[in-house]
């Protein structure tokens, strides 16, 4: 009989520790995945910020982007929040995410980015892969923004 409590109660302390582990990995996949597409984003915005002008007439310069971010793989956790927000007075742009299971974080880019509507730009609801389009444009003051817009 004690064998058998002995067994159960191992058997139980090893599945909680591998639900812990697998919660963990899960947590970290997500994190990397959501990094990966920030990244992807901040690589195109930084190349047209810093290597394009804003014309005076004309189409302005853009790059096509194409970002997933959910993929919905049981091994990754899923982000529950992904916003670029523009820092006020700065040219930068702070992003913000959460993945399930982990910490709120931060990141600055070092390039004004900015939604179409002039908000900041919220990938927390999208699911699977989005293109995005980004075009440099002048703001009021004739300083560059990037402006982020999605294609339907």
């Amino acid at each position: 009989m004690i064998r058998y409590v002995l067994a159960f109660a191992l058997a139980a302390t090893v599945l909680g520790m591998t639900a812990t582990a697998v919660d963990q990995v899960a947590t970290t996949r997500g994190e990397q995945a959501v990094r990966a597409e920030i990244q992807t984003v901040e690589s195109a915005a930084s190349e047209l910020y810093d290597e394009e002008t804003v014309p005076p007439a004309g189409p302005a310069p853009q790059r096509i982007v194409t970002v997933e971010v959910h993929d919905q793989r049981p091994i990754r956790a899923e982000p529950e929040q992904i916003r670029f927000e523009r820092i006020t007075g700065a040219e930068a742009t702070r992003v913000v995410y959460r993945v399930r299971g982990g910490p709120t974080r931060e990141r600055t880019l070092d390039v004004p980015i900015r939604h179409a509507d002039g908000g900041p730009v919220d990938l927390t609801r999208w699911r699977g892969e989005q293109t995005l389009v980004l075009r440099l444009v002048a703001r009021e003051s004739g300083d560059p923004i990037v402006v982020v817009d999605t294609v339907d």
